[in-house]
């Protein structure tokens, strides 16, 4: 009876132990998906950064092509001319 009582007691422990190990890697993982999104997030703010950089030095090559400092300076046709451009031009890079 003895043994069957030890075999028990040991059987619980096993169990005890197993659902341990188990939240731990449940944790584990939580923590790694945790990681893997703030890492995705911070890639995903770093391409809005790049890509914005990358308009803003299109558009300010637009300007010198247009011999201003802002579009304001051209009259209407101009300015229409200007943005048409580079509606057309930046849409056509990034397609």
């Amino acid at each position: 009876m003895k043994e069957h009582v030890l075999s028990f007691s040991n059987w619980l422990v096993e169990q005890k132990e197993t659902e341990v190990l188990a939240e731990k890697e449940a944790e584990v993982l939580a923590e790694k998906e945790a990681e893997a999104e703030v890492l995705a997030e911070k890639e995903a703010e770093a391409e809005v950064l790049a890509e914005k950089e990358e308009y803003k030095e299109f558009f300010n090559k637009k300007l010198e092509k247009f011999k201003v400092k802002s579009p304001n300076e051209l009259d209407d046709e101009k300015k229409k001319e200007f943005f048409d451009e580079i509606e057309k031009e930046w849409d056509s890079e990034k397609a």
